[in-house]
């Protein structure tokens, strides 16, 4: 039993399902009503500093949004990039918005204005 201590798999999966899971769902239902949006432009922003990270998705944004959590703890499904370090800890200092609900055909075009807009990288 200890070794599995050691594993720093199963250590996140822990962290996830003890410690995040159920605040994360809880905000999601409070945002969207049990409704969340597909097709959208959503930011995640650094609350301190206001780096913000723009990101699309045509599935149900809190899934986006969940798997982000997850890719920060290592066991997600996305490819992990900048943001996942940053967010890896300090979860509750990132805010996350739907910038717009966007047609499925014009996402990827509104995805590069808002990164652009908002000068994200």
């Amino acid at each position: 039993m200890r070794s599995n201590f050691r594993n720093v798999t199963v250590l996140n999966k822990l962290i996830w399902s003890e410690y995040l899971q159920k605040p994360f769902n809880e905000m999601l239902k409070r945002l969207f009503l049990g409704n969340p949006p597909k097709n959208v432009i959503y930011c995640i922003e650094n609350i301190h500093n206001h780096k913000k990270y723009i990101g699309k998705t045509s599935a149900e944004v809190s899934k986006r949004w969940t798997e982000h959590i997850k890719t920060s703890l290592e066991i997600g499904t996305i490819k992990s990039q900048n943001i996942h370090k940053a967010l890896y800890g300090h979860w509750d200092e990132f805010t996350f918005s739907v910038i717009v609900v966007s047609e499925k055909e014009k996402i990827s075009a509104d995805e590069k204005y808002y990164i652009k807009f908002f000068e994200s990288d």
